[in-house]
């Protein structure tokens, strides 16, 4: 029996599972038949020990933090592929994918499927159109980020505003024409009386050609509560704009990524955030991958509203994350990971070296993370 091969600008189109690019990627069970259908499971678990200095304690005081490492190098996940020939050059397909963490077993977001779970069908020619959810199309950064969006990489900075879920999505992809390819996503709200009360839409232009990998996406979050772009890092709108350049062993890697949220107040909820990094993946063999990258950003109010900016409790935060890691993949299938990381705070800021939630340092203090643990996909 086959496995499913899936077309590359479908895939693109999709977003790839963060870090399924690894020693050649996740390997599917072979696929079986159902009544006609070809029908795969695959998967990965991704586990191990995280360690973080000066972390904020209740006291006002900092301390260290040793823990299991489940989602830091990338989400375990478990992932059901259908797809039928229905004639005529079309195939129907449909995707039932869940994240969760190793460490208690847990899904990411609490519900089954909380990754994937829609329908489509595409055809070479015309493209694919898809219903259901689906990470949000900002994901797509993951092309573009040197640390294939490990815990310590482009969401670090941003507050995870790039890996958001995109519920009961709208979907449509064009095949690639000379390399260049255009993915667009809408999720209604669900609101009645408002069309844009809780909804997001985005679009990736993308070339992929040869050495170079290229993405412009645009996505705006509406507030689910009133419409209004009002929160830099969950209602708010967001332009990432870089690329990839393959140079013989090289990766090389180049973004930037700004948000606006123009109906935030300035004061007390930031207006602006902006980062950019540069970095490289080197392969130093077929087994062993060596990642480097370095990013900067921060928040800022809107100087132009006349805000003082000595009583702002949010806007004016910056940092600078420096992220070194390895993979060595000891075959196909299994995997060994290290990551460390070191994030400089400017005096307002508090951004952490490994997460953007859970392991916040003191307002001004630098921190560190190291992780390292095992990833087996199947």
């Amino acid at each position: 029996m086959q496995k499913i091969t899936v077309p590359g600008w479908i895939a693109k189109a999709n977003v790839v599972a963060v870090g399924f690019a690894f020693a050649g990627g996740a390997h599917a069970f072979d696929a079986f038949n159902v009544a006609g259908t070809s029908v795969s499971i695959s998967g990965r678990i991704s586990a191990g020990v995280d360690v973080t200095n000066n972390v904020a304690k209740s006291d006002g005081s900092s301390g260290p933090v040793t823990r299991g490492a489940s989602n830091q190098w990338g989400t375990s996940l478990a992932t059901i592929a259908a797809t039928r020939d229905v004639g005529g050059g079309n195939t129907a397909y449909a995707t039932l994918e869940s994240g969760f963490g190793a460490d208690r077993g847990v899904s990411n977001e609490g519900t089954l499927w909380s990754r994937r779970s829609f329908v489509g069908i595409k055809n070479e020619r015309w493209g694919r159109l898809q219903f259901g959810k689906n990470l949000s199309i900002s994901n797509n950064v993951w092309y573009i980020d040197p640390m294939g969006q490990n815990w310590s990489g482009s969401a670090t900075l941003v507050g995870g505003r790039n890996w958001a879920i995109a519920p009961g999505a709208i979907e449509y992809g064009t095949p690639s024409f000379g390399g260049f390819s255009i993915s667009v996503q809408h999720s209604p709200g669900g609101k009645v009386g408002s069309s844009k009360v809780g909804s997001r839409s985005g679009i990736d232009f993308a070339y992929n050609n040869g050495p170079v990998d290229f993405h412009l996406i645009h996505d705006v979050a509406a507030n689910s509560d009133n419409g209004r772009y009002d929160n830099i890092f969950n209602a708010s709108k967001e332009t990432i704009v870089g690329g990839s350049y393959q140079l013989g062993a090289a990766k090389l890697f180049v973004g930037f990524n700004y948000l606006s949220a123009p109906d935030a107040d300035g004061i007390t909820q930031a207006r602006k955030a902006q980062q950019a990094w540069v970095g490289v993946n080197y392969k130093v063999s077929d087994p062993l991958l060596l990642r480097a990258a370095y990013y900067t950003g921060g928040t800022s109010i809107d100087y132009a509203a006349n805000v003082d900016p000595t009583k702002t409790t949010y806007g004016g935060k910056n940092g600078k994350l420096l992220v070194l890691g390895v993979d060595y993949a000891i075959n196909a299938q299994f995997m060994v990971w290290a990551t460390l990381s070191t994030v400089w705070n400017g005096e307002k800021s508090n951004y952490s070296s490994g997460t953007y939630w859970d392991t916040l340092p003191q307002q001004g203090k630098n921190q560190n993370t190291f992780n390292t643990g095992l990833v087996f996909s199947f």
